[in-house]
């Protein structure tokens, strides 16, 4: 009797111990590598490609309607104008690097017709508040003030002031940006043919205003002057465009005393009659901001050239 009942109990331990090895056998197979001793851990890691430079933005070829945020601060492009303007591949340190040779054949007026700089100053790479590169490469003009300008003026190279009239054949061509402007600017001047009496042209950045009874607002207009005196018969007013948010082509020619006018290639204004100005040879070309008469005593205005030449 002793011996059945020891042989059962040790059957019994022995089918125990065989399913507590079956048992572990079955843990260590369901277990993950991970949660095993020593082991590394496999779970798969995401990964995230994180661009080394800022995304490209693709710059319309038509007037965009991106709206530029307004901002106090005149030292820097705005970041929707930097998108806009992000094919750039390099950032000019000085205005010189910019603009190049041109810039020994004008002189710097800032902030009336007072001289800030001459050829040889400006290709030696003078910058300062008024004209400056920013870091989109773009030299920065900004003046405050009614009637204040910071402008280029054509000159002999490392020369003379430059004269000429309108008989003759002259061609000037920009790149300009002109950025959504601060508070109280309304009218600012980009690029001029003048002379000792008034200005021949003003290409002009208007926030508003009327043509032959039609409002127009933010847009780029011409301003050709035909005769004296302040009659409106001696203006001729030309809508060459919207403001746009990236840097717009114009070109200028002057020849046989008429003037031409191309934006981005188009022509706007055709074979404009300039023969009252003839036998008076004291035209020249400016480039740059000229604050017209701002709301705001102090209002700051702010032009961006990416190419000049004349």
């Amino acid at each position: 009797m002793y011996f059945s009942h020891g042989f059962a109990f040790y059957v019994g331990l022995l089918g125990l111990a065989n399913l507590s090895t079956a048992s572990r056998s079955q843990v260590r197979e369901c277990q993950s590598p991970s949660t095993m001793r020593g082991a590394k851990s496999t779970i798969p890691t995401t990964s995230v490609a994180v661009p080394t430079t800022t995304p490209m933005v693709a710059v319309p070829t038509t007037t965009p309607v991106v709206t530029v945020p307004s901002t106090t601060s005149t030292s820097d492009v705005s970041t929707t104008t930097l998108a806009a303007i992000s094919t750039q591949t390099s950032v000019a340190d000085t205005p010189s690097e910019k603009l190049g040779d041109v810039l020994s054949r004008a002189k710097l007026q800032y902030p009336e017709s007072n001289l800030v700089a001459l050829p040889e100053e400006l290709t030696d790479g003078f910058s300062d508040v008024e004209f400056q590169t920013v870091d989109t490469g773009l030299v920065q003009f900004q003046v405050a003030g009614s009637s204040k300008r910071s402008e280029l003026r054509e000159m002999e190279e490392f020369g003379d002031e430059i004269f000429w009239g309108v008989e003759e054949t002259h061609i000037a061509s920009a790149s300009i940006l002109v950025p959504e402007q601060n508070e109280g600017v309304e009218e600012v001047t980009i690029m001029q043919v003048h002379n000792d009496v008034a200005p021949i042209l003003r290409i002009s950045w208007m926030e508003s205003k009327s043509f032959d009874g039609v409002l127009y607002e933010d847009i780029i207009a011409a301003t050709v002057r035909v005769g004296l005196g302040d009659s409106s018969d001696n203006f001729v007013k030309t809508v060459l465009g919207q403001r746009s948010d990236s840097p717009v082509d114009f070109q200028i020619t002057v020849d046989d005393s008429k003037l031409t006018i191309h934006v981005d290639g188009v022509v706007k204004v055709d074979q404009q009659d300039l023969s009252s100005w003839d036998g008076n040879p004291t035209a020249y070309f400016k480039a740059g901001a000229y604050n017209n008469h701002p709301n705001i005593e102090d209002a700051v205005a702010v032009v961006y050239l990416e190419s000049l030449e004349w």
